[in-house]
This record gives C-alpha cells, sequence and structure tokens, in this order.
C-alpha cells in the first residue's frame, strides 16, 4: 500500500511538472549572422571581333549578375591574346548592363586596360557584347554564347 501511495504521489508530482514547466527555449546557432543570397556565376564564350585590324578573338567572361555598382562584377579573358582581367561593376545605361574592364594579366601589351563592356540585361542563351575605348569608341563586338556547365 505504501509503494502505490509513493507511485501515485510520484506521477503527480511528474504531471504537475510537465504542465507547469516553461516551453524551452531554442539555444542560438554560434555564427549565425544573415548570409547574402549566393548568385550563379553565369559563364559565356564566344569569338570577338575587333573593328580597327578587322581581327578576331577567343572571349571567356564570366559574369554575377548580382553586383552592385562599384562592386566586382565578373572576369574576363582573351585566351588567343593572352591576356586576362576583372570587370567592375558601372551605372546601368539605356537599359543595358556596364562594366569597366581592368587588365590584370597582359604579358604580350595585346589588350587595351579600362575599357567599357556593354551588356545587355536580358541575355537568354546568346547576346550581343560591344566593347568601347575608355575613351567611348567603339572598337569590337562579340556574339557570347552561354557556356555548358
Amino acid at each position: 500500500m505504501l509503494t502505490a501511495m509513493y507511485l501515485r504521489a510520484a506521477v503527480i508530482v511528474l504531471a504537475a511538472g510537465c504542465w507547469t514547466a516553461a516551453p524551452p527555449v531554442a539555444a542560438p546557432i554560434a555564427n549565425s549572422a544573415p548570409r547574402s543570397p549566393v548568385s550563379a556565376v553565369e559563364h559565356w564564350t564566344g569569338i570577338g571581333h575587333q573593328f580597327d585590324d578587322d581581327s578576331h578573338w577567343e572571349m571567356d567572361l564570366r559574369l554575377e549578375p548580382s553586383a552592385r555598382v562599384g562592386d566586382h562584377f565578373g572576369w574576363i579573358e582573351y585566351p588567343s591574346l593572352g591576356c586576362r582581367g576583372e570587370l567592375t561593376r558601372e551605372p546601368d545605361r539605356d537599359g543595358d548592363l556596364i562594366a569597366r574592364e581592368h587588365i590584370t594579366d597582359d604579358e604580350q601589351h595585346r589588350c587595351v586596360d579600362g575599357g567599357e563592356m556593354v551588356i545587355p540585361r536580358t541575355r537568354g542563351t546568346t547576346f550581343h557584347w560591344r566593347w568601347r575605348y575608355p575613351s567611348g569608341e567603339d572598337d569590337a563586338d562579340a556574339e557570347l554564347s552561354r557556356a555548358a556547365p
């Protein structure tokens, strides 16, 4: 009889604890700073055309379309010319994305630093790319296609 009484008291104490206990508090996750959305880098390839000497060269372009004005916007490589560079996003113009090219590797001095790229905002699977001298004069264009992943 004493065992039954202890058992009944234990059940009452346990039940009372369940009803009156505060809900569990979730512990904060360490290093839970908000993360910025990761955008997919677009990869484009094609053949460019230089107006002043009627030459043609390969292009490999990678864009980060979510870049803000003044931020890193992508990379450009001209494999057949042996040069490459980085792009900085500039303010849009006439509905197009604008990038400033900064040549970072050009051992044979075949590429012009500081050129402006005009990239349509809507690109689909191909797009027409234009390049201008820092002075603003058009000097090259290309038809670029989305590279296979």
